[in-house]
């Protein structure tokens, strides 16, 4: 498997709405290889449960949560 072309890096603070669209806009570049970094900065349970219902979709993401 080839290195991804770029790097995502979606930064994320209690906007579950504002999240799910950020992770589709990604899903619809025209560059396929890539990898998302999701940084949660001690989101609410909703905006994580936002997340965990589309990041299981990508092979190539990270998570990394900070705070609570």
């Amino acid at each position: 498997m080839r290195a991804p072309d770029c790097a995502v890096v979606l930064t994320v603070y209690n906007r579950p709405r504002l999240v799910q669209a950020a992770i589709a806009s990604v899903l619809n570049q025209d560059c396929d290889r890539w990898r998302l970094y999701v940084m949660d900065d001690g989101c609410n349970e909703e905006t994580r449960e936002a997340m965990r219902s589309v990041l299981p979709l990508f092979t190539t993401h990270g998570y990394v949560a900070n705070g609570k």
